[in-house]
């Protein structure tokens, strides 16, 4: 390949081999910008799944513009192969930077590298992409000092059916920064991202990879998907106990305990949030029903007590709006009492005689009388 012109880049020479293909420096023949062109190797020309998977990538990488991700120039399709000319990052990968460069890494150099990746990963999220293959490797530490995300051979787009290039039951990624839904060959979202985020954000803080000590599959299997990883400063003791607290959170078993999004675990490590344990925050839930979720039967249980709480309000209404007032309690209603504020017989009035002759228009209020006599005696 070199000495080969790819669309006027001429190839320099090789930078690194993988699994699927091999990448090369080249430089364009009259412009003299230096790329890297990645080639898929010969041997899976003729496999159409790899053919497809490689073209996943270019359209994948057609899609992402941000300043952390290795950027995409062109493609190229012929008979002589496939070609991807991206930018190229003159740097080393995190893991041997970490490995010859770093140890494990301070907090004012983690911080910088970690908000770097996750708002790349974030980004690509909010385009509905999962790269499914973070670890150390496939982030390059530039010259600079800031970082660049490559590798998403085998990145899927969520709700899109013909991106979807493997099926339930297919493990997709590195082993050593698969979450356990990979592992088990489940199906892997944004949060698969996160976990694999944790791991690698692990290496980052301690120096190694939590799994790389194991020496068959089926164990980093079992320990993936049933042992919590040790606390990192039982790997190296200078790691902050709040960074602890976010790798427990990002490194949960099940996806619901996990940060959500990459923007969650960015604050968490921007703000140095201590997490409480999953096993605290359930108690939590369990205490505070109310706040966080409620059962079927107390959700009853609170539609009864604001069903009788309406009810008394309703009766309270009814009485002081709707119920005919009587203040002097004479049985006679305010709208048709003539003497309100006093308890009284007739028309609410007050009768001492009780000739049927209300007091104040009877001639002889103290004395049994007839009507046409004013209230008063005969004789009088």
């Amino acid at each position: 390949m070199i000495g080969k012109t790819i669309l006027n880049y001429e190839i320099k020479s090789i930078i690194g081999e993988g699994g699927m293909g091999s990448v090369y420096l080249a430089e364009h023949t009259q412009m003299h910008r230096v790329v890297a062109i990645k080639v898929l190797l010969p041997q899976f020309m003729s496999r159409p799944e790899i053919r497809e998977r490689f073209k996943n990538e270019a359209s994948t990488l057609a899609n992402l513009q941000h300043p952390n991700i290795v950027g995409l120039y062109d493609y190229l399709e012929d008979e002589t192969g496939m070609y991807l000319i991206m930018e190229y990052v003159e740097g080393e990968p995190l893991d041997d930077y970490i490995k010859n460069v770093t140890g494990p890494m301070p907090e004012e150099r983690v911080v910088p590298i970690i908000k770097e990746i996750l708002s790349a990963v974030g980004y690509a999220h909010k385009l509905n992409i999962v790269h499914r293959d973070i670890k150390p490797a496939n982030i390059i530490v530039a010259k600079n000092g800031s970082v660049k995300i490559l590798d998403f051979g085998i990145a899927r787009i969520i709700g899109d059916g013909n991106k979807n290039l493997t099926k339930t039951g297919t493990q997709m990624g590195t082993i050593f920064y698969m979450s356990p839904e990979q592992v088990e060959g489940k199906s892997a979202d944004f949060r698969s991202d996160i976990y694999s985020l944790g791991v690698t954000f692990y290496q980052m803080l301690t120096g190694l990879n939590p799994y790389e000590g194991l020496t068959t599959e089926y164990e980093v299997y079992t320990k993936i998907v049933q042992e919590t990883l040790p606390p990192p400063q039982e790997v190296y003791p200078g790691v902050p106990e709040y960074f602890s607290s976010i790798l427990t959170k990002a490194l949960a078993k099940t996806p619901n305990d996990r940060f959500q999004t990459c923007e969650e675990f960015l604050k968490a490590v921007e703000t140095k949030e201590k997490i409480k344990p999953i096993k605290e925050r359930m108690s939590t839930r369990i205490a505070e029903p109310i706040q966080t979720g409620t059962s079927p039967s107390q959700k009853n249980r609170i539609a009864t007590f604001i069903g009788i709480g309406l009810a008394l309000l309703a009766v309270v209404l009814v009485v002081l709006f709707v119920l005919p007032k009587d203040e002097d309690d004479d049985r006679f209603e305010d709208s048709v009492d003539e003497c309100k504020g006093q308890k009284g017989t007739v028309k609410g009035c007050p009768d001492r005689d009780f000739d049927g002759i209300m007091d104040k228009t009877d001639a002889c209020p103290d004395e049994f009388g007839e009507k046409e006599n004013n209230g008063c005696a005969a004789g009088n």
